[in-house]
């Protein structure tokens, strides 16, 4: 029965690389508003241009002051196309989410590569201003970066709580779970990209996996050394850039990690292990991701039947 119960609660510890697959499995505890002050926000600069935002910390003090400045709305705004959202622990970007409920246009996304050797890099926008040579890995589940590009970032890999030990070919492994509020390449643009960061991986900038190459189907065209992006439909209705069939697939993903990892915490908590902790870590790391893509998915103004 041990035996069981150990084996059950380590098939997710997956092997971190450079050309391997890894899995993230701890928090990063990045709430930082509070449930009173939950809801959307919106007030007028000098130049006239309003500005939506669901982090209240992120309005101008000069704005928050003033009530006739800023509006406090109990849903988001679904005819506009700005809104900020919190990410943690790094300021939180200004993003475009674009026009709710429109037609995918089948268009597609060339993306130049650059070879090196075997491989191929290119470059990446993180969080609406750090740059990037990421490298193009396909079998890598998620993003990973190195110790500098994420101390731009603004982490620290000390003052992360989100971490977790995890098994490679080389020995064990420590690495932080980050969520990247927006990944760039080219004119493609994904949203609540997962990531992970250690300190001591720092020969590259990082690899780019499928925590965002999920977002398209994709090629690689070798000959001409580009990689091409499309969109995941052709002629079906998309919210914020995606179909139906994404937004619930991505609302699945989270609400099955949220379960699971739920009760893989409970189970070593009873047993008095400290492995409870890691668990516990990863199942908040899941709600909060549920938290933005709700955000998104109301801004986007995604269908109900879709969550």
């Amino acid at each position: 029965m041990k035996r069981n119960l150990f084996a059950f609660y380590k098939y997710r510890r997956f092997l971190i690389g450079i050309s391997a697959c890894f899995s993230i499995t701890t928090l990063l505890i990045f709430f930082q508003i509070s449930l009173g002050e939950a809801g959307f926000y919106s007030y007028k600069d000098e130049n006239g241009k309003t500005h939506y935002t669901d982090d209240l910390s992120k309005i101008p003090l000069e704005y928050r002051e003033s009530d006739k400045k800023l509006k406090k709305h109990k849903e988001a705004p679904k005819d506009t196309s700005t809104i900020s959202v919190p990410s943690g622990n790094t300021p939180a970007p200004i993003i475009n989410f674009g026009t709710p409920g429109r037609i995918a246009s089948g268009s597609e996304i060339q993306i130049p590569l650059k070879a090196q050797g075997n491989s191929y890099y290119l470059d990446a926008v993180l969080n609406g201003g750090v740059r990037a040579k990421l490298l193009l890995d396909t079998g890598a589940s998620k993003i990973f970066l190195s110790k500098d590009v994420a101390t731009k970032l603004g982490y620290n890999f000390a003052n992360v709580n989100s971490k977790q030990t995890s098994s490679t070919a080389n020995g064990d492994t420590t690495v932080a779970a980050i969520a990247l509020q927006t990944v760039e390449v080219g004119t493609a643009k994904s949203y609540i990209v997962e990531a992970a960061f250690n300190e001591k991986y720092d020969d590259d900038d990082g690899l780019l996996g499928m925590s965002f190459l999920n977002d398209y189907r994709f090629e690689i065209n070798r000959d001409k050394k580009l990689l091409i992006l499309k969109p995941l439909t052709e002629g079906e209705m998309e919210w914020g850039g995606k179909p139906g069939s994404w937004w619930k697939k991505r609302f699945d993903y989270y609400d099955e990690n949220i379960r699971d990892y739920g009760r893989a915490a409970k189970a070593w908590r009873r047993r008095g292990k400290t492995h409870a902790a890691e668990y516990k870590y990863m199942k908040d790391y899941f709600v909060d991701l549920k938290y933005r893509l709700e955000n998104y998915a109301r801004v986007s103004g995604l269908p109900d039947r879709f969550k």
